[in-house]
Formats: structure tokens, C-alpha cells, sequence
């Protein structure tokens, strides 16, 4: 998997960020509280995080904002095409589309996806990895 962008909406300090990542190593850099550690969070979110509206994504909600976060990722998988990710935390849905313009709309099947995308047996052992 190699994620290309990652769009925030009302995450944090976050108001709305579009950030497109080039090939090879990109680093993330700017001033204390810039939000380098919220965009992690959310690109985190964005790939483990089951959209709802429980108590923990409240404290994520941008303060100003009057409805929870939408988050979306771009990513490439080798020979496969681009992949979007949508998951909005406000209606609690979630949307994956593949490069044959076709959608997966059950979380399950997003889970599944996902899990082959990172080269994982699931996403559990994944974030397990990486966190």
C-alpha cells in the first residue's frame, strides 16, 4: 500500500487539510502544534477506526466544528490501481472504492480489503504492529 493523499475535515486542530504524498519518503514538518501529531492520529483513524459516534471521536472533533470528522485516504496498491477510503464519523458510514469504480460499503468487506492492502491476515495485527 502506498497512501498518495489524505483529505481531514474537522479533526482537531484540523479544520480541513489536503496533503498529497509523493513517491518514496515523505516527512511531515512545521512549528509545535501545527498538527503533525493530529494528522498521525487521523491517518491512523482513517485506516483502523470504525466510524462512529461514540465518546472518544468526540474529543477528536475539531471545536468549532458542529458535526464529527470525515476522513478520506488515496492509496495505490501495486498492479492494482487507486483506492479511496471515506469514512465519516458523523453518519458513521464508510466507503471504499475501487479502481473499477465499484464501492464497498460494509465494513466487514472494508476490514478485509484493508487488512490485504497493509499485507496483513487482519487489521488487528496491524495496528498491533504499528502502534
Amino acid at each position: 500500500m502506498i497512501i498518495r493523499r489524505i483529505k481531514v475535515s474537522r479533526f482537531g486542530c484540523l479544520d480541513y487539510l489536503d496533503v498529497p504524498f509523493e513517491s518514496g519518503l515523505n516527512v511531515i514538518k512545521g512549528l509545535n502544534e501545527a498538527g503533525k501529531s493530529t494528522l498521525h492520529q487521523a491517518l491512523l483513524m482513517a485506516l483502523l477506526e470504525r466510524p462512529t459516534k461514540k465518546k472518544s471521536n468526540e474529543d477528536c472533533r475539531s471545536w468549532n466544528a458542529n458535526r464529527l470528522f470525515e476522513l478520506e485516504i488515496e492509496y495505490e496498491l501495486q498492479g492494482k490501481g487507486r483506492w479511496v477510503l471515506v469514512k465519516d464519523f458523523e453518519k458513521n458510514t464508510v466507503r471504499l472504492e475501487e479502481p473499477s469504480g465499484e464501492a464497498i460499503t460494509d465494513w466487514e468487506g472494508i476490514q478485509e480489503a484493508l487488512a490485504g492492502a497493509v499485507g496483513t491476515d487482519s487489521l488487528k495485527v496491524f495496528k498491533s504492529t504499528i502502534c
